[in-house]
């Protein structure tokens, strides 16, 4: 997502999710072909093996590498990025520059912020429950739980009773 092109985001943060959609579509005829459980982990774990080919195809994310002070390795991820997406790259000079003032702001932020977990979860607590005496928000929010219950209420009512769905009734 980082390093495409903002026009494209929106289209690859959509197709992200299609393997997955997909193989969740595909997997109830996966296994009524093989009957046997060992098989079928068998057949639903062999493919995840190729997506350790992932660890040498991906770059890293350029902002984590900036981050950590990695520049010329960000530097050349851009590059690619740019080359890719067919934009104008500027020099190597500024995009070093501009790396090591994000990464002494960002450097700032984290000492300025450095709070313990507890803590955070604390104000987290709290800002929730604030937000809850606003008459809006509390409305809303109170819809989304009631939607996403019901929505696992009836899909784990669905799942219970596959068994007895038949398909002449549709």
């Amino acid at each position: 997502m980082e390093t495409c092109s903002s026009e494209k985001r929106s289209i690859v943060g959509s197709l992200f999710v299609l393997p997955w959609a997909l193989s969740y579509m595909v997997l109830p005829g996966i296994a009524y072909l093989i009957r046997t459980w060992q098989w079928l982990q068998v057949a639903f774990s062999v493919p995840a093996l190729f997506l350790a080919a992932y660890f040498w195809i991906l770059p890293e994310s350029p902002r984590w590498l900036i981050l950590n002070g990695r520049h010329q390795e960000a530097l050349k991820i851009l590059k690619k990025a740019a080359e890719m997406n067919n934009k104008p790259f500027p020099s190597e000079n500024t995009m070093l520059k501009a790396m090591e003032r994000v990464g002494e702001v960002e450097g700032d932020k984290s000492q300025t912020t450095s709070k313990s977990l507890s803590t955070r979860v604390t104000e987290v607590v709290q800002h929730y429950f604030a937000l809850m005496k606003i008459p809006a928000f509390r409305k809303r929010i109170l819809v989304c739980y009631f939607c996403w219950f019901g929505a696992g209420l009836v899909y784990y009512g669905v799942s219970l009773n596959a068994t007895n769905l038949r398909w002449a009734n549709f």
